[in-house]
């Protein structure tokens, strides 16, 4: 396993690996100075990896080992489809909130989307690639066109698409909450958002034989 190599080779650390058919799962042990052996296991991580890697915050027991390996697979979710890198739940909130219940949070992004979901995947990535841009620009519209490279009236533009597909304006605060999360969790589902065919589940409780 090349990733176990790189760790005892270059950081002298111990470590345990096993592949598995969803991915490489490893347990490092962390001595000394943790932090700052954290970041290394990070960083090498990161410059080794060739698809998404999750981390879990460090433990003391090994019994919690188990829990450690569900956030690490929620903090792997948070790292964009198709794409390599590596997260913890820490880096950031709204991706942790979208990628800890994807089935759920899909059908969320689907609802506060409206009929931005219906639009073409091409029309969509951009209409929503540019809504985070202007949040991450802190809905300064001519940042968000600079870094699109585009007039900042194309970017209003795209901005007034959104509002009228999807009911929610950007000037409402409870508007732009809802469009970031759905933007947010689009890039992270990576998944079609056209809408799935209904399901009704049962569950019964059997009771007691009758004789």
């Amino acid at each position: 396993m090349p990733v176990a190599e790189q760790f005892r080779r270059r950081h002298g650390v111990r470590s345990a690996w096993r592949l598995r058919p969803d991915g490489q799962v490893g347990i490092v042990a962390l001595s000394g100075s943790g932090a700052g052996r954290a970041c290394a296991v990070r960083e090498l991580l990161a410059q080794g990896a060739t698809g998404r890697v999750g981390l879990s915050p460090e433990y003391a027991d090994a019994l919690d080992t188990s829990r450690a390996l569900e956030i690490a697979a929620v903090a792997r979710r948070c790292v964009p489809p198709g794409s390599a890198g590596v997260a913890t739940i820490d880096d950031d909130p709204v991706a942790t909130i979208v990628a800890s219940a994807p089935a759920f949070s899909g059908r969320a992004v689907r609802s506060l989307l409206d009929r931005v979901a219906d639009v073409a995947p091409r029309e969509r990535d951009v209409l929503l690639g540019t809504l985070r841009t202007w949040i991450k620009c802190g809905g300064n519209t001519s940042a968000a066109a600079q870094q699109l490279y585009c007039h900042r009236n194309t970017v209003r533009n795209r901005l007034l698409r959104i509002e009228e597909l999807s009911g929610h304006l950007i000037k409402d605060p409870h508007g732009v909450a809802a469009l970031a999360i759905a933007a947010e969790g689009a890039r992270l589902l990576g998944a079609d958002l056209a809408p799935q065919a209904a399901q009704l589940i049962f569950a019964s409780s059997a009771g007691p034989a009758v004789s």
